[in-house]
């Protein structure tokens, strides 16, 4: 299916992914109508010029219908995440989430939304195969039998089941992702026939040591490293099997992660001089 001229709203359009996502779409030729985010405007990544930009806490449902108005494609990225020391002292307020992801499916089945887009997390997988630091690749089916992370995989692995429900009940069409990154990959599973759960993700395995190693080598560098074995960590290994999104789409992920840091590592050093030199 080509989404070229659907309208569309980005939610969580504030965010570093939802930001590029509006972009990116818009130069696909989808119109992206309107971008929401609960962040005030200036505190998002990136707004985007003739796009209607809004700050929407969307766990209030009035807001989830304003977001959704006028539109046939929803992008459900918005969640409350702050990274795993987050996930792990605020497990109450990851729940919460799913106040967005019912009012957001609520709103769209309510205004002939056509295509619904939840981008889920890794965090829906069972915790027993992500001990080891050398883990095996994670496949869809691995989230079941549930024992996801507590708090926000709980929440995420819900609401994958009631987008699941929502297009067997209401035939709203729903596209879930366990997204890591590739704004690529979001528009092909949206314009696809895939009707589950599918990885969006990096095959690459790497360790926390050896993603210093690539950072020194690319800043030229030698870092003194310190561990603090106390923090919270999540598990200790993981990542994507693609055998299944090579199978729909003939493709994956495949920018390396050396080639994605050195091109991030550039990137920062430009504007670095450019604020010295301001």
């Amino acid at each position: 299916m080509n989404l070229k001229g659907e309208t569309a709203v980005v939610c969580g359009a504030g965010g570093f992914i939802g930001g590029h996502l509006v972009k990116s779409l818009l130069e696909k030729g989808v119109n992206v109508v309107r971008a929401v985010d609960v962040k005030p405007l200036d505190e998002w990544y990136q707004v985007t010029p003739g796009v209607e930009s809004l700050a929407l806490d969307l766990k209030d449902k009035d807001a989830c219908y304003k977001a959704a108005k006028g539109v046939k494609l929803v992008y459900q990225l918005a969640a409350d995440m702050g990274g795993m020391g987050f996930i792990e002292n605020n497990r109450a307020l990851c729940m919460l989430s799913v106040l967005t992801n019912t009012h957001m499916l609520v709103a769209a089945r309510d205004s002939g939304v056509e295509r619904f887009f939840y981008s889920s997390s890794a965090c829906v997988y069972n915790g027993d195969k992500q001990k080891d630091a050398h883990v095996t690749p994670l496949k869809e089916e691995d989230a079941y039998p549930a024992l996801p992370e507590d708090g926000y995989g709980w929440e995420k692995l819900f609401s994958e089941r009631m987008c699941r429900h929502f297009e067997e009940d209401f035939g709203l069409q729903c596209r879930v992702m366990y997204i890591d990154d590739c704004t690529k990959g979001t528009q092909a599973i949206m314009e696809s026939e895939i009707h589950e759960p599918i990885n969006l993700g990096s095959s690459e395995l790497v360790t926390i040591n050896q993603l210093v190693d690539i950072a020194e080598d690319i800043a030229g560098v030698k870092l003194e490293r310190r561990y603090n074995l106390s923090a919270p960590k999540g598990v200790n290994g993981r990542n994507s099997d693609n055998t299944k999104i090579q199978q729909y789409l003939g493709w994956e992920p495949s920018i390396k992660l050396r080639d994605g840091l050195a091109r991030t590592y550039a990137w920062i050093e430009k504007e670095m001089h450019a604020l010295v030199s301001a």
